[in-house]
């Protein structure tokens, strides 16, 4: 592994729709939020890690996991990776 890439942490973060809501666990953090849209799903993570973490971290850091249930089934899984 680079030195580059031990500098840099990854924060795995998994994100679902919940009665309207965009919820969104980050479990090494014990952090749950919500954002009422998709787009805030990126800042909002970013600002509950700042507050957990006292700095805010490099949004190259995240790797957002997007999944999507209907009726029990799992409709959709997309990986994101903001940079």
């Amino acid at each position: 592994m680079s030195q580059s890439a031990r500098a840099t942490p990854r924060f795995d973060i998994t994100v679902h729709t919940d009665r309207g809501w965009w919820i969104i666990d980050i479990p090494d953090h014990g952090l749950r939020v919500r954002a009422s849209v998709l787009a805030d799903v990126v800042p909002v993570s970013l600002r509950a890690l700042e507050s957990a973490l006292g700095h805010p971290p490099p949004s190259s850091a995240l790797e957002i996991h997007i999944v999507r249930f209907s009726g029990g089934a799992l409709l959709r899984r997309r990986w994101r990776s903001s940079r």
